[in-house]
């Protein structure tokens, strides 16, 4: 046997060893983490009596050290003459090949950095997830100080636009919501692509790589600098970082059972999943519920983070036109902050979300951090009657009664003030005419209902006729309350739950039986 045909032996024998001991309490990173380096100690081994006069990297999940079962083992190849080592490069990649490791790669010349900067978004960021593996490492840090310096602040905020751009175009080809029945668990909303999207961006605004070479995943490394920077607390970070690892041993097992690099999460795959985790097809509801929590995690950190780049350093307000709207909130632009966030009580948050829906503003991260662990560690008493006025003002909005309700429903506000709404979060309701969770589904309802207002359809007119919109949202709210109770006669079901939390909220009768109607 030939040293190449041992390597490749032990290479297939430790994979085999790595996948075979993938379970469902795994720690998904620590698997990525020892595929990816079994793979770059087995490409040094390979080629450890050799010498190149070029640099090889890892690339994508390779250098994140984030690779699932059949992900692509990117590489990439800088030389400052290609011409001059192609057959160099063309024999490394052939006998990469021979040794088991299946590699896509790429060539890369230091003139690609502005031509890709200032034409191909996507390859441009390809540039910042590289991680040194061999060859001549002077060209390799060469070009790393080259695409740092190539990064001015005009680059900063071209850039930094594009990803917003980007990231709307990624949602609106697979999906712009983290609780889509069938999710691309890469690249829908509050998918693994988030979170990457965030990296990308800091490594932009700071001219700073995150490719730090001791043994530690590219996740793992992005959260401890988010965390010293202050753009999360570590409590927030420790959430984050279990989502991320749950979608991603999704992600893992996804590729086995497919034995393809499948992202997208079909019914069937969800049910072949639950006999790998060794549920009953009945425990469908709570594995989702709880793979939906964790792309809600990363969808709204994602979105806080690009709201904050977006507000403070692409469209910045000065200071002197931040004002006071009462006793605990300012209103800075588009941002709203609270005073005191500490001493909010329940009704405070809700009063938040008025102000929210009414000046169609964003939580600053310190109130939204203050909401969510306020929400999750339920530090105060709901009981209070200026809750329900407040929610009441809410839903009386002039606009955005849909996306305020939406915004409550993401930090777990709405579940937390109607206990019965909590039990629709995360409820599937698969067939032909739903594609999101109850939740997900209700609140698209109310959004959709109020583009009826700029609508010049017969529709759009008998919308804006109607004086009590309110009761309407309220209807749509609680159509299909009863869905988790049962699913077949649940209209009759909900018309009582409707009207035992609208007598609570201090609806008159009239009122109740319309919406009950």
């Amino acid at each position: 046997m030939t040293e190449l045909q041992q390597i490749k032996k032990t290479f297939l024998s430790e994979r085999h060893k790595i996948f075979s001991g993938l379970h469902k309490e795994a720690d998904s990173l620590e698997f990525s983490k020892n595929y990816s380096i079994l793979v770059e100690n087995t490409i040094r081994r390979i080629f450890s009596e050799t010498k190149f006069d070029f640099a090889v990297a890892a690339a994508g999940s390779f250098s994140r050290r984030e690779l699932s079962p059949y992900s692509d083992i990117d590489l990439m190849i800088i030389s400052d003459n290609v011409n001059k080592h192609r057959d160099q490069i063309i024999s490394l990649i052939t006998k990469l090949f021979d040794s088991g490791i299946e590699v896509s790669h790429t060539v890369r010349e230091f003139s690609d950095i502005i031509k890709f900067r200032d034409s191909d978004l996507h390859a441009f960021t390809q540039f910042f997830e590289t991680r040194f593996i061999l060859g001549d490492f002077n060209i390799y840090n060469s070009w790393i100080v080259s695409l740092i310096n190539s990064i001015d602040p005009d680059t900063v905020k071209n850039l930094l636009r594009e990803f917003i751009t980007d990231q709307k175009m990624r949602y609106s080809k697979f999906g712009d919501s983290p609780k889509m029945l069938e999710p691309n668990i890469k690249m829908s909303a509050g998918g693994l692509r988030d979170l990457q999207s965030i990296e990308w961006m800091f490594i932009l605004d700071h001219k700073e790589l995150i490719n730090r070479q001791f043994e530690q995943t590219q996740t793992e490394a992005l959260l401890s600098v988010l965390t010293e920077n202050k753009y999360t607390t570590i409590q927030e970070a420790e959430h984050i970082i279990s989502a991320y690892k749950y979608i991603l041993l999704i992600r893992h097992f996804l590729h086995l059972v497919t034995k393809s690099k499948t992202d997208r999460f079909e019914f069937s795959h969800q049910q072949k999943l639950l006999e790998v985790f060794g549920l009953p097809q009945n425990e469908l509801q709570n594995f989702m519920k709880k793979y939906f929590e964790a792309s809600n995690i990363i969808y709204r950190f994602s979105k806080s983070v690009i709201k904050k780049y977006l507000l403070e350093v692409l469209e910045p307000v000065p200071q002197s036109l931040a004002f006071e709207l009462d006793d605990d909130f300012i209103l800075k632009g588009k941002i709203l902050s609270a005073i005191d966030p500490d001493k909010l009580t329940f009704s405070d948050i809700l009063r938040a979300y008025y102000y929210r829906g009414l000046h169609n503003a964003y939580f600053d991260d310190n109130l939204r951090r203050t909401i969510v662990e306020k929400v999750s560690n339920q530090k105060f008493d709901l009981i209070e009657s200026e809750s329900s006025v407040f929610f009441r003002e809410i839903l009386r909005l002039p606009r955005n009664v849909g996306d305020t309700l939406y915004a409550m429903n993401e930090l777990g506000v709405l579940g937390a003030f109607l206990p019965e709404f909590q039990e629709l979060n995360g409820f599937m309701q698969p067939g032909v005419y739903h594609c999101y969770t109850a939740d997900e589904h209700t609140l698209l309802t109310i959004k959709n209902l109020e583009k009826l207002a700029d609508d010049n359809s017969h529709l759009g007119k008998i919308y804006r006729s109607i004086p009590e919109k309110e009761i309407l949202f309220l209807a749509m709210i609680f159509h299909d309350i009863a869905k988790p109770i049962n699913i077949a006669g649940h209209e009759l079901f909900g018309s009582e739950i409707a009207s035992s939390v609208m007598f609570r909220l201090g609806y008159d009768e009239s009122e109740v039986d319309k919406v009950a109607f």
